[in-house]
């Protein structure tokens, strides 16, 4: 089974000579209606590891023929932002609709008049519409899950299942993810069986590019060692992570009163304001973005060279999505995590996963030294 000639045309129009590996190892499950779980590392192009094969197979399909949910708005907006890229690059005429939470509903249902083919959304306001018969899914072909490993969890099965059940019961189910734990695996069959599994690195790694080094601090010096750190790694375009709004609101005053050129985003910005955060990052307009885990899942950040972490995240495939934010295609980048003493437990949590050495190092005349 091969891709439809026109998409090769475009991801050659895209520079795109060679699948990489997970792209190539799901095209023929994916081509033959198999359901799938996908896992690979981050930035190895999970997403068109599944758009590829079901654009494809559905090239002169004129009805709605897929469904992807996502975790966020702005993973939504950027899996639609890749339909439109094929499509275009292709000239295959596929369209899609991006559908969630916290903005006007009047018009996403403007956009479901244009009859797209395919529908990017949350789990929840793309349930919503079905209940509500503003969007049908009877004769959807395929539901794809992206980042996985947040969506079919004991947090959000039910919501889930609930939708699955609107859809025909052969339906090709797609789950792919940067990781995927046993638990995930075992929730999957509550939702189709007969997975095929491609895990294209059964231990997942994270690219050597990336230096690892953590700072040990009072609680109430983390905001001001951000600054330290931000000045001492020369960081031209970095993202930092908090665990909470409070800190993520105060990185961001703070650094904006020393004039560092800074942008936040959190959960409850609204959609504009994000839009308009994601865009000024991207294009390079801002030089740092203060965030939550909200930006650090499938979205893909050019050129940044610093990632920090306020605080560690618990779970360590959280630490995996927030570095893989920077040192794309293999650029050197260093992440540093600003932790205090009741921490160093998650610090040899992610070394053990991973098998990084993250080393602890501290100030030293604006420099930062082995600690």
């Amino acid at each position: 089974m091969e891709l439809d000639k026109r998409l090769i045309k475009g991801l050659n129009k895209l520079g795109i000579q060679n699948l990489t590996a997970i792209q190539q190892e799901s095209m023929v499950p994916a081509l033959s209606g198999r359901n799938i779980i996908g896992c690979s590392k981050t930035g190895t192009g999970k997403t068109f590891a599944y758009l590829l094969p079901t654009i494809s197979a559905n090239a002169d399909n004129n009805t709605l023929y897929a469904v992807v949910l996502a975790p966020s708005k702005e993973l939504c907006i950027q899996i639609c932002s890749q339909i439109n890229q094929l499509s275009n690059n292709s000239h295959i005429p596929v369209t899609a609709a991006a559908l969630f939470g916290g903005v006007n509903r009047q018009r996403q249902l403007q956009t479901l008049k244009s009859k797209p083919n395919i529908v990017v959304g949350t789990y929840q306001r793309i349930y919503e519409l079905v209940k509500d018969r503003k969007l049908s899914v009877h004769n959807v072909k395929t539901l794809i899950i992206d980042e996985a490993d947040r969506l079919v969890n004991k947090d959000n099965i039910e919501g889930i299942l609930k939708l699955r059940r609107c859809f025909m019961r052969d339906i090709q189910i797609m789950l792919f993810s940067a990781s995927i734990s046993p638990s995930t695996q075992t929730t999957a069959q509550l939702l189709a069986d007969n997975f095929v599994k491609i895990f294209t690195n059964e231990r997942i790694e994270i690219p050597s590019n990336i230096e690892h080094i953590y700072i040990v601090t009072e609680r109430r010096e983390r905001i001001e060692t951000v600054r330290k750190a931000l000045k001492a790694a020369n960081a031209g375009r970095g993202i930092i992570f908090s665990n909470s709004k409070y800190d993520t609101d105060e990185t961001f005053q703070k650094l904006n009163y020393h004039h560092y050129n800074v942008g936040c985003l959190h959960s409850d910005c609204d959609k504009n304001t994000r839009r308009q955060i994601i865009d000024k990052f991207s294009s390079g307009k801002i030089d740092y973005l203060v965030c939550s885990d909200i930006a650090s899942r499938g979205i893909d950040f050019k050129n940044v060279s610093c990632v920090i972490n306020i605080g560690l995240p618990d779970k360590p495939s959280d630490y995996l999505h927030r570095c893989g934010r920077c040192g794309r295609d293999g650029q050197k980048a260093v992440c540093i995590s600003i932790i205090t003493e009741n921490e160093l437990k998650n610090v040899k949590a992610c070394q053990k996963a991973f098998g990084i050495n993250m080393l602890r190092k501290k100030f030293y005349q604006g420099k930062i030294v082995r600690g």
